[in-house]
């Protein structure tokens, strides 16, 4: 999920279902940690491709209460948190992902 936010700036619905689905049993193989970890970035790129949808509404279709500026910058806020965590992602499940000498 990482790669596709980070490559497209978005989050296409088929790679956030697809994510989804394959956090759902995360439980199973990894501790707390991980799970809720997983749960933020699902949150956050749930919002990066609700901001970007709403960054595409035309002028003529916003309504009064629509900020534009301000979910400009949650958009990029959003990306930004997205973006920064390749190195705490990796530093999470290096625990977790290692071979063990036979």
């Amino acid at each position: 999920m990482l790669g596709v936010a980070m490559r497209k700036g978005d989050v296409p619905v088929e790679d956030f279902v697809q994510f989804s689905a394959g956090i759902a049993d995360a439980d199973f193989l990894f501790g707390d940690d991980v799970v809720e970890y997983l749960q933020v970035l699902r949150e956050r790129c749930n919002k990066l491709g609700l901001w970007n949808d709403l960054v595409r509404v035309p002028p003529e279709s916003r309504g009064p209460d629509h900020d534009h500026q301000k979910i400009v910058k949650d958009k990029y806020d959003a990306a930004r948190w997205i973006v920064a965590q390749h190195e705490p992602a990796k530093v999470l499940f290096k625990r977790y992902m290692h071979l063990a000498a036979r």
